[in-house]
């Protein structure tokens, strides 16, 4: 069984001083903090948790090299460390960014290595996140049955869990790739299911 990895703890010396605390507001700024911080305290999966995080900073600012390096160290840390969990979410995110790079086959990849990772820790929320953008990722490609096939595993999953947005985009999904292979029935009910979904995180009943 592998032991929970716990997020890394600042001690009062490595607190930001009260001007500083003012910008932890800003997300850059605090992620900054968070690198100082496990810098000082020599927290090794504090630094693969810190490098991650600016590595997402860069994906939001849209820098992808800045966010493909910091994140390939995040990866490095994490393994050399064995932080499953933190690996499969790294790699994940590589293979988000290799989608927006339109790199397809080093995000199928990226996202099939994290799945695998996912799979091993019981993380049902992660196998099932990673097949819906294995499902994308595949249909872009061309093969839309299998892309069909991996959407509909998320499913039970998300219902399970309660995670309504990522099944309401898994539906959405359904509903246009049935609807390219002429399948009408498949889509109008994967549309009105959605919909209904859609329906019920706007008015919160």
């Amino acid at each position: 069984m592998i032991a929970a990895v716990r997020r890394p703890h600042c001690p009062a010396s490595a607190l930001p001083t009260t001007t500083t605390r003012k910008k932890t507001t800003k997300h850059s700024t605090f992620t900054g903090w968070r690198w100082d911080c496990t810098k000082k305290t020599g927290n090794a999966h504090g630094v693969a948790y810190a490098r991650a995080a600016i590595g997402l900073v860069g994906m939001s600012a849209g820098n992808a090299t800045a966010a493909r390096k910091w994140l390939d160290r995040a990866r490095l840390d994490a393994g050399a460390v064995a932080d499953h969990n933190r690996s499969a979410h790294v790699l994940h995110k590589l293979g988000l960014l290799m989608h927006r790079q339109e790199e397809p086959a080093m995000a199928a990849a990226y996202q099939r290595e994290a799945m695998a990772i996912f799979s091993g820790l019981g993380n049902d929320l992660g196998v099932a996140n990673t097949k819906l953008q294995l499902g994308q990722l595949t249909a872009e490609r061309g093969a839309v049955r299998p892309a069909i096939a991996l959407l509909e595993e998320t499913l039970p999953t998300y219902r399970t869990l309660g995670d309504r947005r990522s099944e309401v985009d898994a539906l959405l999904l359904l509903s246009d790739l049935n609807e390219s292979e002429r399948r009408a029935g498949p889509a109008w009910r994967y549309r009105q299911r959605a919909a209904q979904l859609s329906h019920t995180l706007r008015t919160g009943s």
